[in-house]
Protein backbone atom coordinates (compact mmCIF):
# COMPACT_ATOMS: atom_id res chain seq x y z
CA UNK A 1 0.00 0.00 0.00
CA UNK A 2 1.60 3.42 -0.96
CA UNK A 3 0.49 5.98 1.52
CA UNK A 4 3.28 7.70 2.69
CA UNK A 5 5.52 9.94 -0.09
CA UNK A 6 8.49 7.29 1.09
CA UNK A 7 6.88 4.58 0.13
CA UNK A 8 6.08 6.18 -3.23
CA UNK A 9 9.60 7.18 -3.89
CA UNK A 10 10.82 3.69 -3.36
CA UNK A 11 7.58 2.16 -5.56
CA UNK A 12 10.49 0.34 -7.78
CA UNK A 13 11.98 -1.69 -4.86
CA UNK A 14 8.51 -2.22 -3.48
CA UNK A 15 6.94 -3.54 -6.82
CA UNK A 16 9.73 -6.02 -7.40
CA UNK A 17 8.55 -7.72 -3.69
CA UNK A 18 4.74 -7.44 -4.50
CA UNK A 19 2.64 -9.08 -6.47
CA UNK A 20 0.20 -6.09 -6.85
CA UNK A 21 0.10 -2.41 -4.92
CA UNK A 22 -2.60 -0.05 -4.11
CA UNK A 23 -2.61 3.69 -3.65
CA UNK A 24 -4.16 5.09 -0.99
CA UNK A 25 -4.29 8.98 -1.95
CA UNK A 26 -6.12 10.53 1.27
CA UNK A 27 -2.84 9.54 3.28
CA UNK A 28 -0.63 10.00 1.07
CA UNK A 29 -2.28 13.90 0.57
CA UNK A 30 -2.03 14.44 3.96
CA UNK A 31 1.59 13.46 4.62
CA UNK A 32 3.09 14.33 1.49
CA UNK A 33 1.17 18.40 1.92
CA UNK A 34 1.54 18.50 5.94
CA UNK A 35 -1.94 19.14 5.82
CA UNK A 36 -4.77 17.25 8.19
CA UNK A 37 -8.09 17.88 6.41
CA UNK A 38 -10.08 17.54 9.52
CA UNK A 39 -8.22 20.24 10.89
CA UNK A 40 -10.48 23.78 9.93
CA UNK A 41 -7.30 25.92 10.07
CA UNK A 42 -5.64 24.25 7.24
CA UNK A 43 -7.97 21.58 5.70
CA UNK A 44 -8.68 24.59 2.91
CA UNK A 45 -5.36 24.03 1.26
CA UNK A 46 -5.51 19.79 0.89
CA UNK A 47 -5.58 19.26 -2.84
CA UNK A 48 -5.08 16.08 -4.48
CA UNK A 49 -4.33 17.84 -7.65
CA UNK A 50 -1.38 18.92 -6.22
CA UNK A 51 1.56 18.70 -8.60
CA UNK A 52 4.08 16.98 -5.55
CA UNK A 53 0.59 14.28 -5.02
CA UNK A 54 0.19 13.75 -8.56
CA UNK A 55 4.00 12.81 -8.78
CA UNK A 56 4.38 10.61 -6.50
CA UNK A 57 1.26 8.35 -7.81
CA UNK A 58 2.48 8.73 -11.31
CA UNK A 59 5.73 6.94 -9.50
CA UNK A 60 3.91 4.58 -8.28
CA UNK A 61 1.93 3.94 -11.58
CA UNK A 62 5.14 3.36 -13.50
CA UNK A 63 6.64 1.17 -10.87
CA UNK A 64 3.84 -0.78 -11.27
CA UNK A 65 4.08 -0.81 -14.89
CA UNK A 66 7.71 -1.37 -15.16
CA UNK A 67 7.07 -4.85 -13.07
CA UNK A 68 3.69 -5.93 -14.75
CA UNK A 69 1.87 -5.79 -11.55
CA UNK A 70 -1.93 -4.08 -11.41
CA UNK A 71 -2.02 -1.46 -9.42
CA UNK A 72 -5.15 0.41 -7.62
CA UNK A 73 -6.11 3.72 -6.37
CA UNK A 74 -8.67 4.13 -3.82
CA UNK A 75 -10.16 6.90 -1.73
CA UNK A 76 -11.99 9.86 -2.86
CA UNK A 77 -10.27 10.89 -5.64
CA UNK A 78 -10.85 7.47 -7.34
CA UNK A 79 -14.43 7.79 -6.50
CA UNK A 80 -14.55 11.29 -7.92
CA UNK A 81 -15.88 11.60 -11.86
CA UNK A 82 -13.65 14.96 -12.07
CA UNK A 83 -10.74 12.94 -11.60
CA UNK A 84 -11.52 9.77 -14.19
CA UNK A 85 -9.97 10.89 -17.02
CA UNK A 86 -6.43 11.95 -14.91
CA UNK A 87 -6.32 8.97 -13.23
CA UNK A 88 -6.86 6.66 -16.65
CA UNK A 89 -4.56 8.83 -18.44
CA UNK A 90 -1.68 8.10 -16.01
CA UNK A 91 -1.99 4.31 -16.50
CA UNK A 92 -4.21 3.36 -13.53
CA UNK A 93 -7.17 0.60 -14.50
CA UNK A 94 -8.41 -0.34 -11.08
CA UNK A 95 -10.34 2.46 -9.18
CA UNK A 96 -11.65 1.41 -5.72
CA UNK A 97 -14.32 3.68 -4.34
CA UNK A 98 -17.65 4.02 -2.53
CA UNK A 99 -20.74 2.27 -3.96
CA UNK A 100 -22.68 5.77 -4.24
CA UNK A 101 -19.90 7.00 -6.57
CA UNK A 102 -19.62 4.35 -8.98
CA UNK A 103 -22.72 5.06 -11.14
CA UNK A 104 -21.59 8.70 -11.51
CA UNK A 105 -17.62 7.32 -12.23
CA UNK A 106 -18.72 5.23 -14.66
CA UNK A 107 -20.59 7.09 -16.82
CA UNK A 108 -17.64 9.40 -16.81
CA UNK A 109 -15.40 6.78 -18.07
CA UNK A 110 -18.02 5.60 -20.65
CA UNK A 111 -17.87 9.02 -21.69
CA UNK A 112 -13.83 8.91 -22.03
CA UNK A 113 -11.91 9.47 -25.27
CA UNK A 114 -8.69 7.51 -23.82
CA UNK A 115 -6.53 8.81 -26.10
CA UNK A 116 -7.01 11.90 -25.14
CA UNK A 117 -7.34 11.13 -21.17
CA UNK A 118 -3.81 9.96 -21.90
CA UNK A 119 -2.54 12.97 -23.87
CA UNK A 120 -3.84 15.27 -21.10
CA UNK A 121 -2.03 13.42 -18.02
CA UNK A 122 0.88 13.29 -20.28
CA UNK A 123 0.66 17.16 -20.91
CA UNK A 124 -0.27 17.83 -17.24
CA UNK A 125 2.15 15.64 -15.86
CA UNK A 126 5.11 17.13 -18.03
CA UNK A 127 7.79 19.92 -16.87
CA UNK A 128 6.38 21.88 -13.83
CA UNK A 129 5.93 25.53 -14.77
CA UNK A 130 6.29 28.39 -11.99
CA UNK A 131 4.03 31.08 -13.81
CA UNK A 132 7.19 31.84 -16.06
CA UNK A 133 8.29 30.60 -19.30
CA UNK A 134 10.68 28.98 -17.55
CA UNK A 135 10.55 25.36 -17.03
CA UNK A 136 11.66 22.85 -14.08
CA UNK A 137 11.93 19.16 -14.96
CA UNK A 138 14.58 18.11 -12.38
CA UNK A 139 11.97 16.41 -10.29
CA UNK A 140 9.76 14.93 -14.06
CA UNK A 141 9.89 11.35 -14.49
CA UNK A 142 10.01 9.91 -18.00
CA UNK A 143 6.50 9.23 -19.28
CA UNK A 144 5.89 5.32 -19.99
CA UNK A 145 6.89 4.76 -23.48
CA UNK A 146 3.58 3.09 -25.39
CA UNK A 147 4.48 -0.35 -24.61
CA UNK A 148 4.83 0.04 -20.65
CA UNK A 149 1.28 0.61 -20.27
CA UNK A 150 -1.37 -1.90 -21.99
CA UNK A 151 -3.61 0.32 -23.98
CA UNK A 152 -7.73 -0.19 -23.20
CA UNK A 153 -9.27 -1.93 -26.09
CA UNK A 154 -12.47 -1.23 -24.30
CA UNK A 155 -13.51 0.93 -21.85
CA UNK A 156 -15.19 -1.77 -19.80
CA UNK A 157 -11.52 -3.22 -18.85
CA UNK A 158 -11.46 -0.88 -16.13
CA UNK A 159 -12.22 -2.46 -12.77
CA UNK A 160 -13.79 -0.64 -10.26
CA UNK A 161 -14.48 -2.25 -6.94
CA UNK A 162 -16.40 -0.97 -3.93
CA UNK A 163 -14.89 -0.14 -0.70
CA UNK A 164 -17.09 -0.60 2.36
CA UNK A 165 -15.13 0.40 5.73
CA UNK A 166 -14.65 -2.81 8.08
CA UNK A 167 -16.10 -5.49 5.35
CA UNK A 168 -12.78 -7.12 3.47
CA UNK A 169 -12.17 -5.87 0.03
CA UNK A 170 -12.06 -9.03 -1.76
CA UNK A 171 -15.43 -10.03 -0.55
CA UNK A 172 -16.83 -6.55 -2.55
CA UNK A 173 -14.45 -6.56 -5.47
CA UNK A 174 -16.61 -6.60 -8.61
CA UNK A 175 -15.50 -6.95 -12.27
CA UNK A 176 -19.08 -7.22 -14.07
CA UNK A 177 -18.59 -5.01 -17.07
CA UNK A 178 -19.40 -0.99 -17.35
CA UNK A 179 -22.90 -1.23 -18.89
CA UNK A 180 -24.12 -3.46 -15.95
Amino acid sequence: MIEVPAAALAADSLAAEADSSRSAPTDLIQYTLAIDRTDETVAHMYNPLHPAVLRLVQFAVEAAARRGIPISICGEIAGDPRYAALLLGLGLRELSMAPRNIPRVKQRIRNLDMVAASRRARAIMGPIRFGTDRACSTISTPWPRPGDIEPLPRVDDIKISLYVEGLPAAALNSREPLDA
